[in-house]
């Protein structure tokens, strides 16, 4: 089992609000062995899905630290290069509820691992079905994973 994994699933092709805004769907991480923010999450699948490609690139291109976000509720993933290994990448999973940060989840991977678990729900074709809905900024994003190599 991957130390952490995206999970897309039921994306919904109707947006929340019903006005034509972002998708809506279930999306969540695996942080170690955490769901995160929980298994069933429901969210926007792109947008989160853009902010951890977002993390990984200014990781990719020299960052030592970098934020995901997820965009209903106060959750987000941290990530930051170890002291030890620049190739290896902690990640906290945590929320700031009431302003107080608290850490739910964390692991470490390697910065290609980081790259294939983003990576993965592209090769199952969930987000692949978001690029043939004409998203253009998810099509660079996936021609930029597919490219970079770490």
């Amino acid at each position: 089992m991957p130390v952490l994994a995206l999970n897309l699933e039921e994306v919904d092709f109707r947006s929340k609000s019903g006005s034509g805004g972002p998708i809506a769907g279930r999306v969540w991480f695996i942080v170690g062995e955490i769901a995160f923010p929980e298994l069933g999450w429901c969210d926007f699948p792109a947008s989160v899905w853009c902010s951890a490609v977002e993390a990984f690139s200014e990781l990719s291109q020299g960052a030592n630290e970098a934020f995901s976000y997820f965009f209903d509720g106060p959750y987000y993933l941290y990530f930051k290069k170890s002291s030890i290994s620049g190739d290896v990448i902690e990640v906290e999973a945590s929320t700031d509820r009431a302003g107080v940060p608290e850490l739910l989840a964390s692991t470490s991977l390697r910065l290609n691992e980081l790259r294939t678990a983003l990576l993965r729900p592209v090769e199952s074709s969930a987000i692949t079905l978001l690029v043939e809905a004409g998203d253009p900024v998810i099509a660079q994003l996936v021609a930029y994973l597919r490219a970079t190599e770490v």
